[in-house]
């Protein structure tokens, strides 16, 4: 085996071969009859396959006209995929110039994530890379560069390979480098909307990835076939909350038009039987009846319902209801619920009147510190330890603030002493944040005298037993047993100083 190099050329090769593989296994690549390849997903990020260096050649060929590698480059884009990038796991019994190959590929992201993966193939590539080998060898300028360059191409140091940056807000786009996994949130989550009449809650206070979560669930739907329905309940006008009657209708009329089904009310509307009836039947006999397939039914903003207690009291039982009928009833069977709210305002809700007590119950965690090197190295900043510790004082492994802090850092002009500086402060990169926080303390004299108590305590602290219940859901604080402390050195120094006037 040559001297392995890791210049852009040796890049290059190794990313196409990985590309063309990922394409072929995911049945993206026509008339390829010929090319002898065997595979099989041994779960969503593992591919297992069998094959000829040759036939890996004309992959190569079929993925890219005029990208096709000789037999040399793809042994040696393999072997860069095991030692290298440790994404290949070598399964012959014997490898002394064998032509036959056979390997499990373990990718970062799921098998349709094909971006992200050659994505975080970049981010690796680049964090892995020898720091002598991001100087422009003789052998890569002899791979890649036929003729002579002009003066401006001969830089011994080109740039890096930075992904696009990402602001932080919003949900993490489904290829995206920066989403991390919470095991085993993900996968036991993905694996439960499989089940006949499963129902998803997730919960969590605001910026933790709740929707982002929820793309996921809904992605592993569409790739198992499934019909799915997105409703956001922000999108609601006011005027839908008016009565329950009025919400059910406009729920219904909703998910017809996602499923492109007419929207036949009148058909099903009966007021002598109640809005709830009605809709359960306009849902039974009008559409499970009409779809071949499991329905997932995604709520977004759940919260939304909370404001008006005749709607949460009755909307809510109802889907309870549904998940309990999916025991008995084969029809219900079909309907697999994923529920989305904030932990933040409950409102007149009466929690064991509503679905969230059934079900499989998801509370997003926090980032913990291998995770938030992990982000930060995504993000091409050279972390150690000592970095990972000093952000995750001030800020916990909270995601919005972690990668809001990793964004700033990688792509602004600022330190990281700067910003851990100016942080609690409305000078800071956080004061939005904050100060949506501190709206919702002003506007409740009783929270915001309970969190002063935490705040100014130079231990934990005993509150009664609502209030910390709320602080907790606002995740403003954590608990200990029976006594809670600031969640963060952000929230201790902001809100002391600010409940101290």
């Amino acid at each position: 085996m040559p001297r392995q190099h890791y210049g852009p050329e040796a890049k290059k090769q190794t990313k196409r071969l990985l590309e063309a593989l990922l394409a072929y296994a995911n049945h993206e690549l026509e008339n390829c009859e010929r090319i002898q390849i065997k595979f099989n997903w041994k779960t969503d990020s593992e591919l297992v396959v069998e094959t000829k260096v040759r036939f890996l050649e004309e992959l190569t060929a079929k993925a890219q006209p005029d990208g096709k590698l000789k037999k040399e480059q793809i042994k040696e884009a393999l072997h860069r995929l095991e030692k290298f990038l440790e994404i290949l796991e070598d399964n012959r019994a014997t490898t002394q110039g064998s032509e036959d190959w056979h390997f499990t590929l373990k990718l970062w992201h799921r098998r349709y994530d094909k971006e992200a993966n050659l994505k975080r193939f970049d981010v690796e590539w680049e964090r892995r890379r020898p720091e002598k080998s991001k100087q422009v060898t003789g052998e890569d300028l002899k791979e890649s560069v036929p003729h002579p360059s002009p003066p401006w191409q001969a830089s011994k140091h080109p740039p890096k390979s930075i992904p696009v940056p990402e602001v932080p807000e919003g949900p993490v786009a489904l290829t995206s480098i920066f989403y991390v996994d919470r095991p085993p949130i993900e996968s036991r989550s993905c694996q439960t909307i499989t089940q006949a009449g499963a129902l998803i809650r997730i919960k969590a206070p605001r910026q933790m990835g709740k929707t982002s979560l929820l793309d996921r669930i809904v992605d592993r739907a569409v790739n198992e076939g499934y019909r799915t329905v997105r409703l956001n309940l922000l999108q609601a006008e006011g005027a839908v909350f008016s009565s329950l009657d009025k919400f059910l209708r406009w729920f219904c009329a909703c998910v017809s038009h996602k499923l492109n089904l007419p929207s036949q009310l009148g058909d099903y509307w009966d007021e002598d039987r109640g809005s709830i009836v009605n809709c359960t039947t306009y849902f039974e006999a009008h559409l499970l009846e009409q779809i071949d397939s499991p329905l997932v039914l995604a709520l977004d903003e759940v919260d939304r319902v909370f404001q008006s207690a005749e709607i949460a009291q009755g909307f809510f039982p109802m889907l309870r209801s549904w998940h309990e009928e999916a025991k008995t009833i084969d029809i219900w069977e079909q309907l697999r619920l994923v529920v989305v709210h904030s932990t933040e305002d409950y409102g007149p809700l009466d929690i064991n009147q509503s679905p969230f007590n059934v079900g499989l119950p998801v509370e997003l965690t926090e980032f913990t510190p291998e995770q938030v090197k992990d982000l930060a190295q995504r993000h091409q900043l050279d972390w150690q330890e000592t970095q990972v510790q000093h952000l995750m004082a001030m800020v916990g492994g909270h995601p919005y603030l972690v990668r809001l802090a990793l964004y700033n850092l990688a792509y602004q002009d600022l330190t990281l002493e700067q910003l851990l500086q100016d942080a609690p402060t409305d000078a800071g990169i956080y004061e939005e944040h904050l100060r949506r926080h501190w709206r919702t303390l002003k506007e409740n004299s009783q929270l915001a005298a309970a969190l002063q108590q935490v705040v100014t305590a130079a231990e934990s602290v005993r509150l009664e037993t609502m209030q910390a219940y709320k602080l907790y859901s606002m995740g403003l604080i954590k608990r200990i047993g029976d006594r809670v402390t600031p969640r963060c050195q952000l929230y201790q120094q902001y809100f002391r100083e600010r409940l101290s006037n």
